[in-house]
Order: C-alpha cells, then sequence, then structure tokens
C-alpha cells in the first residue's frame, strides 16, 4: 500500500537523513573549491571523478533525478519494500539537495543559504511524509 508502517517511515526519514549530511558534508571535504567548473578540478567526490572522465557537468541532482527514474516505475510495478524505500530516499536526498541553486543560480551550493534552504526541504519532505 501506499501508507508505510512505521519501521518504514523510520527508516526512509533516517535514510533521508544520512543522505543529506553525507552529500553535504562529503562534498565540503572532498571538492576542490578552487579548481570548481573548469578544467583544473581535482574533486574527489564521485560526481567530480565522473566531471573529469565525462566532461559532463554532472552534479548529486543528476544521480538523484537517475535513481528516481529508474524507481518509480519499479515501485508502480513491484511495491515499496525496505530496498526500494532505501533507494527512494536517497534519490530524492541527492536531488533537493541541489534542486535550488540548479533552479536558482544566484545561490551557491556552498552557501550557508543555500544549506538551510536545503535542510527545510528536507524536514518539508519529512514532514509531508509523517502527514500521508
Amino acid at each position: 500500500t501506499i501508507f508505510l508502517n512505521i519501521f518504514m517511515l523510520d527508516l526512509f526519514i533516517t535514510t533521508l537523513l544520512i543522505t543529506f549530511i553525507i552529500a553535504r558534508f562529503g562534498a565540503h571535504l572532498l571538492h576542490d573549491h578552487e579548481g570548481y567548473k573548469n578544467k583544473r578540478e581535482k574533486s574527489k567526490t564521485p560526481t567530480g571523478v565522473i566531471r573529469r572522465k565525462t566532461g559532463f557537468n554532472f552534479h548529486h541532482i543528476h544521480l538523484g533525478a537517475i535513481i528516481l527514474f529508474i524507481l518509480l516505475p519499479i515501485i508502480l510495478i513491484y511495491g515499496i519494500n525496505d530496498t526500494t524505500l532505501i533507494l527512494f530516499a536517497i534519490g530524492t536526498s541527492l536531488f533537493i539537495d541541489e534542486i535550488v541553486p540548479y533552479l536558482f543560480r544566484n545561490i551557491k551550493y556552498f552557501s550557508i543559504k543555500d544549506f538551510f534552504i536545503s535542510l527545510f526541504l528536507h524536514l518539508f519532505i519529512i514532514i509531508f511524509y509523517l502527514i500521508i
């Protein structure tokens, strides 16, 4: 069913927040702030490696969108289980964490403003799932 039991709700919230923390701290610790968005970037993030290897401006918003794009039909056909719920939370977190700087170019991902907007979006998703 569409309604999640308490364990699955806890699993979703925990995974969503852990992904947010890992993505944010990982980006800050592993990112090449000086070489960002140029040919000399030496970022050690997985998306930074993909950018260097492919030349495509790949970010974790794209990874989140890919996960969600693949996962949604699977959930619609087979339903939600622990694995699909974890992947859904990961994809959702990766996507919403970077949506604001993607849509509003004047807000930078590494700014305090974007951090709090992203945190608010994560909390909004959690409240939404608690309501349904």
